[in-house]
């Protein structure tokens, strides 16, 4: 009997097939070019991940605004100057009959001017950056509305470029999270206030980039269940958040939750897969959990518990590539393991411009 058996099961998304439950998640490797670019560093990550098996790419963080890249070496997509070195991307990288995808986002204000080129940080209010350096501009009724609007044309030109589906970014605190969480939105307008309000941002996004790609193409969400902070949104709030989701047409709900110290530590302690099993009660829609998965075996568990109907695997994955295949194979002891040094998010997230690095995987380009 095959050890893998729901790991290997296809799932269909409307149109699109995935031809086993592995996702590679949206991670950050700042290896785009400095202007945002695709860069031959990225697009060889890429390919070293989709080789190695995981049915589903999900290539992460693409800003939809000049301001909205919260990295150096961020991936843009707000002008169709993109739309060539994407293209090389979802086609160079879709090797294994796996199917590539990509997360919009905004940052907000979590980002810092050397990283936006020097444009001004904004947010849903004139909130400060957590180290205080700087403060953000408090969007206006009409600039949220452009932002809308500018989500809705990069979801447009993804599938210009050959993405077989979108990811809209609404977690770990990037700018529609700060709409979501009463922590970061203090407005008093028709964006604040009541649940409904803060979730305003989002559904409007949502239901613009639908009528922008219309109904056979697969969008998604990814959403931070917990903000694990006091004041913040928790569960409760999220499953509602959720249901609202996959009423205005959003086709998968990726569940993560705020990745702050309380989060890292409810992540190895198995809550963030708990939270994704409580959604999955709420919706009709397939569900990715995600958070410290390391391996096929606890991938195979989730799903035949039915916690999840998709698996992200992302640290393992940068550490060996090739996890999944080796996996299959019989080979688990052939594989280099994460070891959770969280070097991949420090070298990532600096502003040295130097992109991704990982102490177990020497091949990273």
């Amino acid at each position: 009997m095959d050890r893998y058996n729901f790991v290997r099961k296809p799932l269909t998304i409307k149109n699109l097939v995935i031809p086993n439950r592995i996702v590679f998640p949206p991670f950050v490797t700042g290896y785009s070019n400095p202007d945002g670019t695709i860069s031959e560093r990225q697009i060889a990550f890429y390919k070293s991940i989709s080789k190695g098996g995981a049915g589903m790419i999900i290539v992460g963080a693409t800003a939809v605004a000049p301001e909205g890249g919260g990295w150096m070496g961020n991936t843009a997509i707000y002008s169709d100057d993109f739309i060539p070195g994407l293209k090389r991307l979802f086609k160079e990288t879709r090797t294994e009959n796996n199917v590539v995808g990509i997360q919009l986002y905004h940052c907000g204000i979590l980002t810092n001017s050397k990283r936006t080129g020097g444009l001004p940080l904004v947010a849903p209010s004139p909130l400060e950056y957590p180290d205080k350096s700087a403060k953000a501009h408090e969007l206006t009724l009409e600039e949220i509305k452009n932002l809308e609007t500018a989500f809705a044309e990069a979801a447009q030109r993804a599938l210009s470029a050959g993405a077989d589906f979108i990811e809209i970014h609404a977690a770990h605190g990037y700018l529609i999270d700060q709409f979501l969480s009463p922590l970061t939105n203090n407005r008093s307008d028709a964006y604040g206030g009541s649940l409904e309000n803060r979730a305003r941002f989002a559904l409007n996004i949502m239901e613009k980039i639908r009528q922008s790609v219309g109904e056979d193409a697969v969008v998604g969400v990814r959403l931070g269940a917990d903000e694990f902070l006091p004041g913040g949104y928790s569960l409760s709030d999220s499953k509602i958040f959720c249901k609202w989701f996959a009423d205005k047409g959003m086709d998968f709900i990726h569940v993560s939750a705020r990745m702050n110290e309380k989060g890292v530590t409810e992540m190895f302690s198995g809550t963030f897969v708990k939270m994704a099993a409580a959604i999955k009660k709420e919706v009709k829609v397939p569900v990715i959990c995600v958070g410290g998965i390391k391996n096929l075996d606890r991938a195979e568990e989730i799903l035949s518990e039915g916690s999840a109907d998709l698996v992200a695997i992302g640290r393992a994955l940068i550490a060996d590539p090739d996890l999944v295949k080796k996996s299959f194979a019989g080979n688990k002891g052939d594989i280099v393991d994460c070891v959770d040094c969280f070097g991949c998010f420090t070298t990532m997230s600096d502003d040295n411009g130097n992109g991704m690095e990982c102490t177990q995987n020497a091949d990273l380009p």
